[in-house]
């Protein structure tokens, strides 16, 4: 039987510069309970307080990931597996806390060392307990990203996007490619709506939004270089992301000032709580 999902490893955030893999002998991977932001105000007179965020969510905390094991062998091989938990965990700063599951599947968040690895010297000379705490900054990421293309030649276009995680991507990366005049891209899930005033005249025009990075940015050479087109970007009233994909299916329309030619690419990874 494969074991549940465990906390496998620790790198950079590009995933491979720096790599320190978990010992595995008497290990512990503890998730502390994550804490929920929900902002409430006394009010006089009145029986408990005033929830400011309504009917909605609370809001996430950072979470406390620590992983627990022992480290066997020589005096020699202790020492070096000390110092490199110590000199790859530190230098990895902001790096991505990677998961494997029982059916081989890899999952991945934001995090860093909370500390510098601590350990426990006992009398016996041969096995060393190391404590390894994380602080993570983000939803869980499925390791394989959703991605796909969507042919622009009607208007409005119609299509779905299904994110099978079970929590709101917020961070998914759009892209409007080729002939295309004031796109409004909304999804009829949620009534998030992302729209520019920019056109597009030939293949190589590519209108980006990064989501996540709230950014807005034009190319003319087919996406080989972008700068910023934020004036061209419209923002919406009371929105605060540039666009939410719910969990599950999100049915999209896709407006232009005229009939586009051209294609729509989007990617994103996705969460889970």
């Amino acid at each position: 039987m494969a074991p549940p999902r465990y906390a496998e490893k620790f790198t950079s955030a590009d995933g491979s510069s720096i790599v320190f893999t978990f010992p595995l002998n008497l290990y512990e991977w503890e998730p502390s309970p994550q804490p929920l932001l929900s902002p409430f105000a006394a009010m006089s007179g009145a029986h408990y307080g005033y929830r400011q965020l309504g009917s909605g969510l609370a809001v996430k905390q950072n979470a406390v990931e620590t992983v627990r094991c022992t480290v066997f062998g020589t005096s020699v091989e202790i020492e070096d597996k000390l110092v490199e938990a110590r000199q790859k965990l530190y230098r990895a700063g902001r790096g991505k806390l990677w998961l494997l599951d029982s059916t081989a599947d890899r999952w991945w968040a934001w995090a860093e060392a909370a500390a510098i690895p601590g350990f426990r010297l006992g009398m016996y000379p041969y096995s060393t307990p190391l404590a390894l705490p994380f602080t993570r900054f983000s939803h869980w990421y499925n390791d394989t990203p959703a991605a796909a293309d969507v042919t622009l030649n009607a208007n409005p276009t119609t299509f779905s996007i299904n994110n099978t995680g079970n929590a709101k991507v917020y961070n998914a990366i759009f892209i409007f490619k080729g002939t295309y005049v004031d796109p409004e891209l909304t999804n009829s899930t949620n009534s998030y709506i992302l729209e520019s005033s920019r056109d597009g005249s030939n293949a190589n025009h590519w209108l980006r939004f990064d989501c996540g990075k709230r950014r807005a940015e034009f190319s003319s050479n087919g996406g080989t270089s972008y700068s910023g087109d934020y004036a061209s970007f419209v923002r919406q009233t009371a929105q605060v992301h540039f666009m939410v994909l719910e969990p599950g299916t999100n049915n999209f329309s896709c407006a232009f000032g005229g009939v586009p030619s051209g294609t729509l690419s989007y990617s994103f990874y996705p969460a889970y709580h």
